[in-house]
């Protein structure tokens, strides 16, 4: 007996009770259900990929104070602009200065938020935030 006969059996068990019924409504029922089960197996399928792109944005996204910091898969360069740009502990302009980028220095985003950006030297050492006013698309 193959998954649709059996399908069939039981829905039609759970339809008509009484087990009077036709070869020619099981047969109609059979093909019915056949389309029922293929939008099941497609709604299955569905679902799974739903719980998969909610892990991934799970692991690309921590919630904090109401906003969302994302962390970047592909990792966009950017040319600094300023003179002398800070790099801050935090995104914020009251956070502690670590250190700072100089005109013409090229930086990896790692993450954003709002108008900031985590970002890192492509010549290596230096990370923190900056305001974005400041990078240029590189």
């Amino acid at each position: 007996m193959n998954k649709y006969a059996v399908l069939s059996f039981l829905i039609l068990t759970l339809s008509f009770p009484s087990g009077y019924l036709t070869g020619a409504v099981i047969d109609e029922s059979e093909l019915i259900l056949r389309a029922v089960y293929k939008l099941i197996e497609k709604v299955s399928f569905l679902e799974k990929r739903i719980k998969k792109i909610e892990e991934e944005i799970k692991k690309l996204s921590l919630k904090k104070d109401g906003e969302v910091f994302i962390e970047m898969g592909v990792k966009s360069k950017y040319l600094v602009t300023a003179t002398k740009l800070r790099i801050r502990r935090c995104p914020s302009f009251s956070c502690t200065v670590l250190g700072y980028f100089r005109k013409g220095d090229i930086v990896e985003e790692l993450k954003t938020f709002g108008e900031w950006k985590k970002v890192r030297s492509v010549s290596g050492g230096k990370e923190g935030w900056v305001y974005e006013k400041y990078l240029l698309p590189y």
